[in-house]
Order: C-alpha cells, then sequence, then structure tokens
C-alpha cells in the first residue's frame, strides 16, 4: 500500500523544491518504523493554486480552520501550511532531501514538528528520531 501511495507522488510529477513529504512519511522512507496509510505533502503555493481546480482534488478543512487538498481515492494530501506554530515553508522545501526518488521534510524538522505537536501517538517516533540522528542506525 505505502509503495503504492509513493509511485502515486512521483507520478504527480511536482517540482523539486516545491514540495516534501511530511508527517511520518519522512521516517518511514528510511525504514525507521511501519508504513502508514497516507501521505501528507507540503507544496509552494503556487502547486497548491494548480491543484485546487483540479477535479479530483477537494479542499478540506481542519479543526484549525487550516484548509489542505485531498485526493481523492489516494490517501495523499496537500498541504500549503503546517502548524502547530509559524514555519518558513520556502525554508522547508529548499532543505528536502531527496530519497528513493520524492523529496522528503528533514529528521530535525520532522522531529521539531512532532515535539510541538505534543501527541501521545508521536512518543515513539520522537524517540526513533533522535535515535537515528544521534546514532545514524534505525
Amino acid at each position: 500500500m505505502f509503495s503504492k501511495l509513493l509511485k502515486d507522488v512521483q507520478n504527480l510529477s511536482l517540482p523539486k523544491g516545491e514540495y516534501a513529504l511530511f508527517g511520518s512519511t519522512p521516517i518511514i522512507v528510511r525504514g525507521l518504523r511501519e508504513a502508514s496509510n497516507d501521505i501528507d505533502v507540503l507544496v509552494t503555493q503556487r502547486v497548491w493554486n494548480e491543484y485546487s481546480v483540479l477535479p479530483e482534488w477537494h479542499v478540506r478543512e481542519l479543526e484549525s480552520g487550516e484548509e489542505y487538498l485531498e485526493w481523492l481515492g489516494h490517501n495523499i494530501e496537500l498541504y500549503k501550511s503546517w502548524g502547530p506554530g509559524e514555519w518558513d515553508i520556502d525554508k522547508i522545501l529548499d532543505s528536502a532531501e531527496e530519497i528513493d526518488g520524492v523529496y522528503c521534510v528533514t529528521l530535525d524538522t520532522v522531529l521539531e514538528w512532532k515535539v510541538r505537536l505534543g501527541r501521545p501517538k508521536d512518543v515513539r517516533d520522537i524517540q526513533l528520531i533522535k535515535h537515528y540522528l544521534r546514532d545514524g542506525i534505525s
């Protein structure tokens, strides 16, 4: 399932520097934890505007009021912002790392994001990232 999601992202042919996989995907593609059933993609405003008018992409709203695009039937979501807090989207996208043919947010950024969220479900991911960054192994 997850490899199909990655292939779907690759098939979107998103431009380098204008997207990066976020959420838990940067952890998963490094083999640090089991796969999830969706992929979150951070994109530039230009990419957001381009995809928001396509019929297979639907605008959805988070509880926070932020909008995202859902690709119907694909479990892929596009975000033009990220929270909580303020984030420099251009910096995040510029520093994205290519892994297996897709660009991913750096683990340092994922770690900072998961710590900010403070959700119980992120505790294990935080430990995995810290261990990987410290020791370079999974």
